[in-house]
């Protein structure tokens, strides 16, 4: 990975990026705003996540940050020509990148939340601590990155592989917290699961002001959506080359009408 010239730019802001200075005082002001008033046929990304995502991180140059879209991708897989370009553009005019990511990252949580939730305001909704638990539980399942790049800082064996220092290892988050060794039907999405270990996704967060972030905002920001109950119509559809963040492209949903 570390020859992979087309994926440095990323790979460099990514190592760069800071939490962004979020106040969280005006966030559900904010996407109530953007997002509270819209109702009928919907999609689900391009209506109410995005928006909602773009509103809670005060990003008001959309343009911008729909570019920056596919720079967590971009820090492991090649894109197409038009989206890198279009995105180093992005980086090269000196935008908070740092908040752009989080946007990107805040949308496709909120995305998968609705999705496990099957579109209902479940009772967990209606205090922090339940919200909290919905998010911790969602990020267990479909954490912001299926997959996570990191260095060995010295020469160590994990399991059969031996890795020297400098060497890059891909860790697949996606399925890292499903052990059935550690939790009792890991694959079933329950919110109300006592947490006898920190997941994965919860010792990033720890680690990672930028997840940390994110999962606060999504705390915040998924009662505002489901506000009103979602029918999910479906198709979803993903884009093939998001092995990263699994990028939703569109989801059609029916919201209740104000």
């Amino acid at each position: 990975m570390a020859d992979a010239t087309w994926c440095q730019p990323f790979q460099e802001a990514e190592r760069q990026d800071v939490a962004p200075d979020v106040d969280p005082d005006g966030v559900v002001d904010r996407v109530r705003d953007a997002v509270g008033a819209r109702g009928g046929r919907l999609d689900l990304v391009a209506d109410l996540a995005w928006p909602a995502a773009l509103a809670a991180c005060d990003v008001r140059d959309a343009e911008a940050a729909r570019a920056w879209r596919v720079a967590p991708d971009a820090t492991l897989v090649p894109q197409r020509l038009a989206q890198t370009v279009a995105a180093l553009e992005v980086l090269d005019a000196g935008h908070d990148v740092a908040r752009l990511t989080v946007a990107t990252l805040l949308s496709g949580v909120l995305v998968d939340a609705v999705l496990l939730l099957d579109g209902r305001r479940v009772a967990g909704l209606d205090d922090e601590p339940g919200t909290r638990a919905v998010v911790r539980e969602t990020l267990r399942l479909a954490p912001t990155r299926a997959l996570v790049r990191r260095t060995a800082t010295a020469a160590t064996t994990l399991g059969a592989a031996a890795l020297g220092e400098g060497d890059e290892v891909i860790v697949v988050t996606a399925v890292a917290d499903r052990d059935h060794a550690l939790l009792e039907d890991p694959d079933a999405f329950r919110p109300d699961r006592e947490p006898t270990t920190p997941s994965l996704s919860d010792l990033l967060a720890e680690r990672d002001p930028l997840e940390r972030l994110v999962r606060e905002l999504a705390v915040l920001v998924l009662p505002v959506l489901l506000e009103r109950p979602l029918e999910l119509v479906g198709p979803v559809t993903r884009d093939p080359r998001s092995a990263v963040v699994r990028s939703c492209l569109s989801f059609p949903v029916v919201r209740e009408e104000s």
